[in-house]
């Protein structure tokens, strides 16, 4: 058999102007760049055949392509379009998928239709000899029967695998779709899908919440590794359900550092006093561990709280191990308001407290000189107004 190379057959298929033919021969000559490490010739080739193979209707021409193209998106770190063509590729499949089962099921209603004819001219046939041919007809009309029931039984099959497969695709996506959402905001991973990547977003008022432990590292002394991150997996644990109640984003934990802020990645008038009331929520819940701890002869900590509102941007950096981040003197002065605070107290701006003066009993302290800020006014927060 004579081979000829990509070059050759691209050429020859251009020849004839074959879109499938172009297609294939685009393909092959793509590959061949990929082999060779020039992956942005293979790109550019792997277009073409896209193009090609989307014009001449080539599913699995298609399916071959977007999984190739994935890949050296993948060579080239750009999991943006590399997770763009992984979702392409799905697609497909699933469309290749869909087509393959339809013309099935076609046949099979074919041979059933046959069948009923079949029947049909049968028994009218032997209506003419019913006395003769009694016994015979018992039986064909039983193979009859037999044979309906098996095309039902048939098409049940096919379709309870049918409605399997699409519910083990579902159940995948949902687990795709939960794992995304404990790394990003819905909106920022609703953003990536629709456009591929993510712009940065400015916000005008957003309430930053620090939450660190007093003496972190002299304490953890008196823990084992497992015991040290089990304790600090219960305590995070319990504060990433007080802010999602609260409806307040977890930004990050940077050791012994937690990080959230309400108002984004949706907008919200009430920032201020959501992510208050979560600071009030996870200082009583450690509290109440803390006794328990005491009880227990065990050693625990204490947690200082600072916040403080004001205008932020948020959004997403890099192509690798994405992280929903917020940047701004906003997060600078929320941080000097936690370690200016005192252990197992909520302390808050003037910023922040004139916001929430009417949901919250607060203590006032005064101007408190802040590095590299000047002084700022601050209070501590000491009940939820219930009035």
């Amino acid at each position: 058999m004579v081979h000829y190379s990509p070059v050759y057959t691209y050429e020859l298929s251009a020849k004839f102007e074959s879109q499938y033919d172009l297609s294939i021969s685009n393909m092959r000559l793509a590959q061949a760049y990929n082999a060779k490490g020039e992956n942005k010739l293979a790109l550019q080739t792997y277009k073409e055949a896209e193009a090609a193979a989307i014009s001449s209707k080539s599913n699995y021409l298609l399916k071959e392509i977007y999984e190739d193209v994935a890949s050296v998106y993948g060579k080239l770190h750009d999991y943006s379009n590399a997770y763009k063509y992984q979702y392409l590729l799905v697609g497909i499949k699933d469309t290749i998928y869909n087509i393959d089962l339809d013309k099935k099921l076609q046949g099979t209603q074919f041979t059933f239709d046959l069948a009923k004819k079949a029947s049909k001219i049968i028994l009218l046939n032997k209506d003419l000899e019913i006395q003769n041919q009694e016994i015979k007809r018992q039986k064909l009309v039983r193979n009859a029967f037999v044979m309906g029931l098996s095309v039902v039984l048939l098409f049940a099959a096919i379709y309870i695998n049918l409605l399997t497969k699409r519910a083990k695709m579902a159940k995948e996506k949902k687990r795709s779709e939960e794992l995304l959402l404990n790394i990003l905001p819905q909106e920022t991973i609703d953003e990536l899908k629709n456009k591929g990547k993510t712009i940065a977003k400015d916000f005008d008022e957003v309430t930053v919440m620090f939450a660190d432990f007093k003496n972190f590292t002299s304490i953890s002394e008196n823990f084992t590794a497992q015991e040290l991150v089990a304790l600090i997996n219960l305590y995070y644990s319990a504060f990433d359900d007080i802010i999602s109640k609260n409806r307040v984003e977890k930004i990050k934990t940077i050791g012994d550092c937690y990080m959230c802020a309400g108002g984004l990645p949706v907008e919200s008038k009430t920032n201020a006093e959501d992510t208050i009331k979560a600071a009030v929520e996870i200082k009583d819940f450690m509290s109440n561990e803390n006794k328990k701890r005491q009880l227990l002869g065990l050693p625990f900590f204490d947690i200082r709280i600072g916040c403080h509102t004001g205008p932020i941007v948020a959004g997403i950096v890099g192509i690798k191990k994405y992280a929903y981040d917020i940047w701004g003197d906003t997060v600078n002065i929320a941080s000097r308001i936690e370690s200016n605070g005192e252990a197992g107290k909520v302390n808050i701006s003037g910023t922040s407290y004139n916001l929430v003066k009417n949901k919250f009993k607060c203590q006032y302290r005064g101007k408190i000189p802040v590095k590299n800020k000047g002084e700022i006014e601050m209070y501590f927060v000491e009940e939820i107004n219930l009035s």
